[in-house]
């Protein structure tokens, strides 16, 4: 039963109204049609995440969301500065979350991969929709033993943007780890479909295809990789678990200065070749 407008917008109309079942107010954000695919993405969104500062969602219609209602009152200003600055040093500086992702990086490339953890969840945290941190964090939890925990995360990305391409790539590298080749293929060639530009993508299919005995299609896709596409033939390699051959090109990417060899070091610790690459990127060659 709705009880009166909240506020109304180019989108469409939030309105406040009592749900008579539960006897409880609830929220209702009406959207207008030609907004249809941003109303599906913000309702999976609103559905897969879990936060304090985000409503929750009690329901779903056609073109409608049920949700927590919060009481409140519009902002007013402005107010006298001594008041503001009164209320501003009030307000803690919390570390951001992007610098909190970047150093969550630094800490899984020199092997302490459980810091790294609690950096980004403390990233996440503050920006639960951060899609590229949320992957990163799968990637940590896949290095400390912890797959089923790293494969939900990814998973989570996916219920909030299908579409994200990057996701696919670690889904089918934590597949390909568990040695489900099907699901690894099955996961790389979405990833690949949705990032052809990506020749890694190319170069972990191409390896998990060759893998497979699809010599064909490791062809066809190897044929896309020029000789300098260092990560792209790395990546072909790590596909088949063959570390000490991906560690040649990862070498020849560190001399290009090529920034995604960080996706790829924690895969790389492994192999007989890790001190030399580690001391290649000034990183302790021995994980803490």
């Amino acid at each position: 039963m709705l009880v009166s407008p909240v506020g109304a917008g180019g989108l469409g109309e939030v309105w406040k109204a009592r749900d008579t079942r539960v006897d409880r107010i609830v929220a209702i954000k009406w959207l207008k049609a030609e907004y249809a695919e941003r109303f599906k993405r913000e309702t999976r969104a609103i559905a897969a995440l879990n936060h304090p500062h985000i409503c929750q969602l009690y329901d779903v219609g056609p073109d409608y969301l049920v949700m927590e209602f919060v009481e409140g009152t519009p902002l007013k200003g402005p107010v006298p500065i001594a008041d503001a600055l009164r209320l501003a040093g009030q307000i803690p500086q919390p570390v951001p979350p992007r610098i909190r992702w970047l150093y969550g990086q630094y800490l899984s490339a020199i092997g302490k991969d459980r810091a790294a953890i609690e950096e980004v969840e403390l990233a996440l945290h503050e920006d639960p929709l951060h899609l590229l941190c949320r992957c990163h964090l799968a990637g940590y939890l896949n290095a400390v033993g912890k797959r089923a925990d790293a494969i939900r995360q990814v998973n989570q990305v996916l219920e909030i943007d299908e579409r994200f391409g990057i996701a696919y790539w670690c889904l089918a590298m934590f597949q390909a780890l568990e040695g489900t080749l099907g699901e690894a293929r099955a996961s790389a060639e979405r990833a690949y479909s949705l990032m052809p530009w990506e020749k890694s993508a190319a170069g972990f299919l191409g390896g998990l295809a060759a893998r497979d005995g699809d010599t064909a299609r490791a062809e066809s896709l190897l044929a896309q990789l020029a000789p300098g596409m260092y990560l792209a033939w790395a990546t072909y390699h790590l596909a088949r678990l063959e570390t000490d051959q991906a560690a040649d090109w990862i070498g020849k990417a560190i001399d290009e200065r090529d920034p995604r060899v960080m996706f790829v070091v924690p895969y790389m610790r492994t192999s007989s070749r890790w001190p030399a690459l580690a001391k290649m990127m000034n990183l302790p060659a021995a994980v803490p």
